[in-house]
C-alpha cells in the first residue's frame, strides 16, 4: 500500500494510523478517510484508484491466523462462549464476511463500525461482555496492542498482550486452563 502512494513504509504507517479510529467507528466515509491520507501524504488520487486502495487494504488485513483461528473455534467447541472484537471500517469487515466462514461461527461478533465505538473505549467492551453474558473477571481478552489490552483490564477483564501464538501457547494453557494452542 506504500507504494500505491509512493511513500515510504514508515511515513505510510503513520498517516495510516492518524484517523483510522474515526474511520474504523464510521465517522468517515472510504472517500473522507483516504482522500485525507491522500492530502497529508502529498499525493492526489486518480480515477480508481480508490477503490483499488480499499481493495488493497481489506486484503491487507484478510489474512486471520490459522493457528489462532482453529483454536479459537476449539475453545469454542468445548462449550466456551467466544467473541470477536475489532475496529475496522465497514468495508473490511464486508469482505472478511465474505470470505471467511469461520468468523461467523463465533457467538458473538463486535465490530467498531457496526457499533460506531472503538478500542480503547470501555464501552465497546462492556458490549462483548454483555452479548457474552459474562463478567469482566470470567473473560480472557487477547490483542496486539498495549493500549487495548490495558484498557481491558482497567474493566477488569483477563487481559493477555498478543504477539505470536508460540508466546501465548504456554500462558492460555497453563494459566487459563484452555485447549492448547498447537504452535
Amino acid at each position: 500500500m506504500a507504494a500505491e502512494f509512493h511513500l515510504p513504509v514508515e511515513r505510510f504507517w503513520d498517516l495510516y494510523w492518524r484517523k483510522r479510529l474515526p474511520y474504523d467507528r464510521r465517522e468517515m466515509t472510504p472517500e473522507e478517510y483516504w482522500n485525507d491520507f491522500s492530502q497529508m501524504a502529498g499525493v492526489e488520487l486518480h480515477n480508481g484508484s480508490l477503490g483499488r486502495v480499499i481493495a488493497l487494504d481489506s486484503s491487507s488485513w484478510s489474512h486471520g491466523d490459522p493457528v489462532m483461528v482453529e483454536w479459537a473455534m476449539r475453545v469454542r467447541d468445548t462449550g466456551i462462549r467466544t467473541a470477536i472484537l475489532s475496529n475496522m471500517p465497514l468495508s473490511l469487515r464486508e469482505h472478511l464476511d465474505a470470505i471467511h466462514p469461520w468468523i461467523h461461527r463465533f457467538d458473538y461478533r463486535v465490530f467498531s463500525c457496526d457499533v460506531r465505538m472503538a478500542k480503547p473505549s470501555a464501552g465497546i467492551y462492556e458490549r462483548v461482555l454483555a452479548g457474552l453474558g459474562v463478567q469482566p473477571e470470567a473473560s480472557l481478552f487477547l490483542d496486539d496492542r498495549p493500549d487495548n489490552v490495558r484498557a481491558a483490564r482497567e474493566l477488569g477483564m483477563n487481559a493477555l498482550l498478543f504477539s505470536t501464538p508460540a508466546a501465548a501457547a504456554a500462558e492460555l494453557s497453563d494459566r487459563y486452563h484452555l485447549p492448547p494452542l498447537e504452535v
